[in-house]
């Protein structure tokens, strides 16, 4: 594992809270869509690269 490997991570956001980190930018965006169209889960979700 090199360097950039371990520091590549994205957090999904609700608002200004951090509610989950994940390692694939890809997976993260899915998973805000997810979130994003479930009615039980209501609210603005994006995603952020973590440095």
């Amino acid at each position: 594992m090199n360097e950039r490997t371990i520091a590549m991570r994205f957090g999904l956001y609700k608002g200004s809270k951090l509610i989950s980190v994940f390692k694939n930018e890809q997976y993260a965006k899915h998973k805000a869509e997810i979130y994003k169209n479930d009615k039980n889960t209501p609210g603005v979700y994006y995603t952020k690269e973590i440095k």
